[in-house]
């Protein structure tokens, strides 16, 4: 029996001493408390501690916890001059400096939407001229293919014309050739006329010199007669 009230006491001692390690508390609101030495209000003062404080609970024992001031400082502290709370200054700092990052984010967003805009806009009429660069290289695409045709024609034409001059180049050399071979038949018939005509020529000569002497021969003959008579 005595055993057990005995670990329960110790049960209900270590519970009363348990540390709360690492756990921060404020001072409260408008006050100023003694960081003291011991558990007691008489104990000796180590520094004094204004409102909204932050203290690191090293560990807690009845009404006190034993904390540690930013300044390194370690001492008691009754418990009802702190809070769990986060004070309500801090509070509206933490806002405070919330809204300033928000309104710095606004800010950026606000400059990445100008250069956004500017990028679009630049984009747009960077899209307006290729646009108008493609149309004109549509039409000029158009124009060369039209003049590629053409030229195509133009090519199929002087093909044809080439065949026909290859065609008039052959005709000109065989009226050529026969030209040739009617001149030297011409000539050939020339000569033939010509000693032809000699020929002739020759047989009138001799007919005109054979009746010539027939005549002289047949007056000689007639005067000789005359001359008997």
């Amino acid at each position: 029996m005595y055993l057990l009230r005995l670990t329960l006491s110790l049960g209900l001692f270590l519970v009363a001493i348990t540390p709360v390690f690492g756990e921060t508390v404020y001072v409260s609101d408008r006050l100023i408390v003694s960081l003291r030495a011991g558990q007691s209000e008489r104990s000796q003062a180590i520094i004094t501690i204004k409102s909204d404080t932050p203290l690191e609970v090293l560990n807690k024992e009845n009404d006190y916890f034993l904390v540690r001031a930013p300044t390194g400082e370690r001492g008691w502290v009754l418990s009802q001059y702190v809070t769990k709370d986060t004070p309500k200054a801090l509070v509206i700092d933490q806002l405070n400096r919330k809204v300033a990052e928000l309104e710095k984010m606004i800010d950026n967003l606000r400059s990445k939407e100008n250069d956004l805009e500017q990028r679009t806009e630049a984009a747009e009429s960077q899209n307006e001229t290729l646009s108008r660069q493609l149309t004109e290289t549509e039409e000029k695409r158009r124009f060369l293919q039209q003049e590629n045709t053409k030229l195509n024609q133009e090519y199929a034409n002087l093909r044809q014309s080439a065949a026909d001059v290859v065609k008039i180049v052959a005709e000109r050399d065989r009226l050529a050739g026969e030209k040739e071979n009617l001149s030297a038949q011409l000539e050939n018939s020339e000569t033939e006329k010509a000693d032809l005509l000699r020929t002739a020529a020759i047989k009138w000569f001799a007919a005109g010199a054979g009746v010539l002497a027939v005549g002289w021969i047949l007056g000689r003959i007639s005067r000789k007669k005359r001359n008997l008579y």
